[in-house]
């Protein structure tokens, strides 16, 4: 079993790191695909979880852009609200 699923970096330069879940990426129905986000000194800063039928492919500040694949397989565009907690200062 491989250590992580995908990995992306979003706009902030923050790393999220997909758990693993299988051979390939593909969705599978009805359920939930998680992402572990570490800031640029490997903070860790949380979990994300979606539905594995979107597949993100570019994280900006404010949103997170990928493709939804419906159960025909059929591709669409979708773009989501992303609403990062704010940091305080220690």
């Amino acid at each position: 079993m491989p250590a992580y699923g995908a990995l992306l970096v979003d706009a902030a330069r923050d790393l999220w790191v997909a758990e693993p879940y299988g051979w390939l990426w593909f969705a599978v129905a009805g359920d939930e695909r998680r992402w572990d986000v570490f800031d640029r000194d490997g903070v860790f800063l949380g979990t994300v979880a979606h539905r594995r039928e979107f597949t993100p492919t570019q994280i900006g500040a404010d949103y997170v852009l990928g493709t939804w694949r419906d159960h025909d397989g059929v591709e669409q565009v979708r773009m989501y609200r992303l609403i990062k907690a704010r940091r305080t200062l220690q």
